[in-house]
Formats: C-alpha cells, sequence, structure tokens
C-alpha cells in the first residue's frame, strides 16, 4: 500500500471513528432526554395515585367511603382532590361491579384498574395493559413498591408503572414509546448519514493532503531510482513547492546532498584527469632514459648523467605521487573535527621544515584553540611553510605567525623571494599549475591547491599577495568553532 493511500485511510479512520462517538453520545443523551420526559409523566401521575386513593377510586369508579362516613371538604383540599370533583361525588356503586372513569387522565397515558385479586375491574381507552405476577404481587398488597417494566402492548413497546391503590388494589399507569422510537430512529438515521458523509468527506480530504504531502517524496523516490538505474547525477530535482515542513526540507537536504555528490565526482574526475596528464610527463621522461641506458655505446659520463636523472625524477614522481594521495584524502574529508591548538600545530611543522630544508622559521605564536582537523591543518602549515622556503634565498627566513581573536584565528607566511606576477594571482590555487617563473623549481603544482580546498573545508578563506618589502605573503582566515 502507498504512503498516500495509508494517509488517506488514516483519516477516513480518524474521522469514521470521531462520527461514530459524536453519534453515540447524541444518541444516547437525546434517547435519555426522552425517556426522561416519559418517566417524569409517569412518575409524577403515579405519584398522585400512590398518595390519593380517593382520586384511583374515582378514576376507576370503586370509590366506597366507609359507611356512614364522609369526606369533609376540608380533607378532601388538603389531599389535593378538586372540590367541583367531591361535589359531584356519586353513590357507592354495588359491591364487584365495574364503575366507569371518574376522573381526567392526562392525554398519552393509559389506566387499568386491578382489583386485590388481582382481576381487571377497569380498562381504559388505551386497550388492555398485561397483568403479571408480579402485577398481582402489588395489588394484594405483598409488594408496596411501584413496579416499572417495559412490554408490547399491540405491537407497541410500552412503559407500566403498576401503583398500589390502598383499599382497592393496584392501578396501571402506561405510556406508549412508539413516539420516542420513531423519533429516535429518525435522529439515528440522519446521525448514520451524517457519520457516512463525514468519513467520505474525510477520506477525500486526506487523499487530497496525502498526495500534496507525499508529492516531496514521489519525487525523490523518483530521482533516486533514475539516477540508481543511470548513474547520472546530473539529474536535477524539482523543488517548486513551497513552505519548511519536513518533507521539503528533506527534499531540500537530498538535493543539497545530490549536488555535493556530484562536486564530488567532479572533483575526483577532474584530479584524475589532472593527475594522468601531470603523470604522463615524467613517466614519458622516465622511460627514454632507460631506453637511453640500454644502449651498450653509450658513454660512462653519459650513463652516469642520466642515473642521476632518473633518480631527480624519481623524487619528484615521489612527492607527486605523495601529494596526490594528500589530496585524495583531503577531498574525501574523513577525519574528525576536534579541539586544536593552532600554536602548538605550528610549532611542530617549523621543526619540520627546519630539519628538511636547513632553513630558519621565524615565528611568532598565539595560543589559539579552535574545532578543526588536526592532520589536514597540519598539512595545510607544511604546505604553506615548504612552498616559501622554496623562494626564499639561503640567507633570509621564513615568517611565520599565528594569532587569534574571539571569532577566528589568522595564519600567515611570509617568503622573500621574487613574489609572484600579477597575472598568476589569481591562478596560484589551481591544482597543477605553476607559474612560468617556478617551473623550473621542484614541485608538482598541488600544495597551494591542498591548502585551498582544507581551508574552505573549515569555513575559512586562503588569499596571497605580494610583500610591499618583497617576497610573497599568504594570510589563512578560519573561524573558532566550525
Amino acid at each position: 500500500m502507498t504512503l498516500r493511500a495509508r494517509l488517506a485511510l488514516t483519516l477516513a479512520l480518524l474521522a469514521a471513528v470521531t462520527a461514530i462517538a459524536v453519534v453515540s453520545v447524541g444518541y444516547r443523551a437525546t434517547s435519555g432526554r426522552l425517556n426522561q420526559a416519559i418517566d417524569s409523566s409517569l412518575s409524577d401521575y403515579s405519584l398522585r395515585l400512590a398518595n390519593d386513593p380517593f382520586v384511583a377510586q374515582r378514576i376507576c369508579g370503586v370509590f366506597t367511603p366507609p359507611p356512614g362516613v364522609g369526606i369533609p371538604d376540608e380533607n378532601v383540599a388538603a389531599i389535593g382532590v378538586d372540590v367541583a370533583l367531591v361535589a359531584q361525588r356519586p353513590p357507592p356503586p354495588e359491591p364487584g361491579r365495574r364503575g366507569r372513569q371518574g376522573g381526567q387522565v392526562p392525554v398519552g397515558l393509559s389506566i387499568q384498574c386491578i382489583d386485590t385479586s388481582g382481576s381487571v375491574i377497569f380498562t381504559g381507552a388505551g386497550g388492555t395493559l398485561p397483568v403479571e405476577d408480579a402485577d398481582r404481587a402489588v395489588a394484594s398488597g405483598e409488594v408496596r413498591e411501584v413496579r416499572i417494566h417495559t412490554a408490547t402492548v399491540d405491537g407497541t413497546r410500552t412503559q407500566i408503572r403498576t401503583v398500589p391503590v390502598q383499599g382497592m388494589g393496584a392501578v396501571q399507569v402506561a405510556r406508549s414509546l412508539n413516539e420516542n422510537d420513531v423519533v429516535l430512529g429518525s435522529l439515528l438515521r440522519q446521525y448514520v448519514l451524517i457519520a457516512v458523509g463525514a468519513t467520505l468527506v474525510a477520506a477525500m480530504a486526506g487523499l487530497l493532503l496525502a498526495r500534496r504531502t507525499a508529492r516531496p517524496i514521489v519525487a525523490l523516490t523518483n530521482t533516486a531510482e533514475r539516477i540508481a538505474s543511470t548513474g547520472d547525477l546530473s539529474i536535477t530535482l524539482d523543488q517548486d513547492t513551497p513552505g519548511g515542513d519536513e518533507t521539503n526540507r528533506l527534499a531540500h537536504a537530498f538535493a543539497t546532498m545530490l549536488e555535493a555528490l556530484r562536486r564530488s565526482r567532479d572533483q575526483q574526475a577532474r584530479l584524475v584527469q589532472d593527475a594522468g596528464h601531470e603523470l604522463r610527463t615524467p613517466l614519458t621522461s622516465l622511460r627514454t632514459n632507460v631506453s637511453l641506458l640500454q644502449r651498450a655505446d653509450l658513454p660512462e659520463g653519459k650513463r652516469t648523467q642520466i642515473l642521476t636523472s632518473l633518480r631527480e625524477e624519481l623524487v619528484e614522481l615521489s612527492d607527486l605521487t605523495n601529494e596526490l594521495v594528500a589530496l585524495a584524502a583531503n577531498t574525501s574529508d574523513t577525519e574528525a573535527f576536534q579541539s586544536v591548538d593552532l600554536a602548538v600545530l605550528a610549532g611542530r611543522a617549523i621543526e619540520r621544515c627546519e630539519r628538511r630544508t636547513g632553513r630558519t622559521i621565524k615565528s611568532q605564536l598565539t595560543i589559539s584553540t579552535l574545532d578543526a582537523q588536526p592532520a589536514a591543518l597540519a598539512r595545510v602549515i607544511d604546505n604553506l611553510l615548504g612552498n616559501a622556503a622554496k623562494f626564499t634565498p639561503p640567507d633570509s627566513p621564513v615568517e611565520l605567525s599565528v594569532t587569534t581573536n574571539k571569532a577566528c584565528t589568522t595564519v600567515t607566511v611570509r617568503d622573500h623571494g621574487p613574489g609572484i606576477e600579477q597575472a598568476d594571482l589569481a591562478q596560484v590555487f589551481e591544482r597543477f599549475y605553476r607559474a612560468t617563473s617556478a617551473r623550473t623549481l621542484p614541485g608538482s603544482g598541488l600544495g597551494l591547491a591542498i591548502v585551498h580546498d582544507t581551508v574552505v573545508t573549515h569555513g575559512g578563506t586562503v588569499t596571497i599577495a605580494n610583500h610591499p618589502g618583497g617576497g610573497a605573503i599568504v594570510t589563512v582566515v578560519l573561524p573558532n568553532r566550525h
């Protein structure tokens, strides 16, 4: 299943669960309110019958006060019976004879009277209500509590309350739940339609949102697949989607990584091409000299001269190989950054340069702590000192200084040589570039290129200029925090 389908399905499920929860709560609340209204009407009327036997007997037509005892009007008023109803009090009916309804019943309620034996003595207009053993127990006086239950009367759900009435038996008060069921059924259908509609809308919105959200990821996937199948790093990634969310950040990061890979491969290809070009000349010279040495008629003096040339060219070839390895290592950039005291690195580089060249290095070093790659930075100082020593006359020193402030550290190396032609200043940091005046000197033209690449890797800058007092000066500025 695709990411877009999973997102759309997830949003649809969340909407469905939310809709079901809302429907459930709304249905329960509405059902509770309707049932509460029915319970309230039944409860009020049932309490009136239970508390006023006279009203119940009048309704059932069996009003039988004790012989010779009347009910004073003030007592009638005290128990809440209508005075006009008492004034129209009929004579006592014959024992066991069903009377007729003598009181008013609220609209919607059904009345059925039961005597103490459990027989029905009066049935109102609502129809016959079922009489169960529990109802008979209430009528006989065995149970003095109101019985509440639900039964089906003429195919309709009905709530029935059986109320004990003193001196008569019990009265069953009932109300149909059909209205409630109709209202709740209609409400449930509406809720279901709303829930289904909300789920469909959420699914469509989720699909659109998922398609929009996954668009950068789909583009990344397609680009990665094309690169994997073709090996072409020149493929560009479309980044026209605005915003700063995670998917767009991923797209920009992938584009940055792709550009870095493209630059890395270009650098490697250029390094191989330049190295091949530079190695071709000494190898050709070596091959020519070896061919000359194979001649039998070669004079001894000429043989010695060729052997000396071979040794010098092998030394240059070894130096070139070492610098190529150093340049490749610098390009790969695998060394970890750590806290480094540049003054200590510079002091060690001075010792190595003085030992190799026999030159005097005049230094001014300040303790300078920064985040750097120690081996790469040591190679920078070695290259700068070696380059300066190559152009400085034997009786002149090479000058090195290290200074620092809160933001950066500055390294300067000055030689006392002839300086650099103005036309060559802009190209001295290119790989294998050698000024016309330096082509007779040993070297490969990679030293300053290694310095430039390493300084850029550290987030710094390197410049070269002619010093007013003579010679050239190289200035390297490195940030203290990488």
